[in-house]
């Protein structure tokens, strides 16, 4: 990693940083997998006020990367409903810009110690069977698919899912 990014929790102006990493990443990172049309058709401005609502979520925990004061990456991560330890990382993304350069990684590894700071024992996330760059980050990391599988459906296209996990 050349610089390490400044890590922390998310802040309401932060929305439009994450909106941004959000639509870009799912661009590179699910092209081939998804409908052109579903990738092409992301709205930077309809993202950033789910985000809004989500960094003032109580029930979730959002963190960002940032670096020079712009968001570089953020992640967010919800109970995962089978008990107050278990959480499920709903989204880890990085500006494409900065894949393979360690901050990601860096990301990942704060995110598991606020989870940790939490109380949480357990985390699971679930990733696109066919998103293999993605699949690699998450194994490297500890993680590995449970078995449990889902099928999700984007602009008439039907992706398959699995369910990774690890404890902490």
């Amino acid at each position: 990693m050349t610089n390490a990014p400044c890590l922390r929790v998310a802040r309401g102006s932060d929305a439009h940083g994450i909106a941004r990493v959000h639509v870009l990443s799912w661009q590179r990172a699910y092209r081939g997998i998804m409908p052109d049309s579903v990738l092409d058709g992301l709205s930077i401005d309809a993202r950033r006020e789910l985000w809004e609502q989500k960094v003032e979520s109580s029930s979730a925990l959002v963190l960002v990367a940032e670096e020079r004061g712009s968001v570089i990456g953020f992640s967010a991560c919800e109970l995962d409903g089978e008990g107050p330890s278990a959480w499920r990382l709903v989204a880890l993304y990085l500006d494409p810009e900065r894949w393979g350069g360690g901050a990601g990684r860096a990301l990942h590894d704060y995110t598991l110690e606020r989870l940790l700071a939490r109380g949480a024992t357990r985390v699971s996330l679930w990733v696109a069977r066919e998103n293999a760059r993605a699949r690699r980050f998450y194994e490297r990391a500890g993680l590995a698919p449970d078995g449990a599988t889902e099928r999700l459906v984007f602009g008439g296209r039907e992706i398959e899912t699995l369910r990774y996990a690890r404890d902490l």
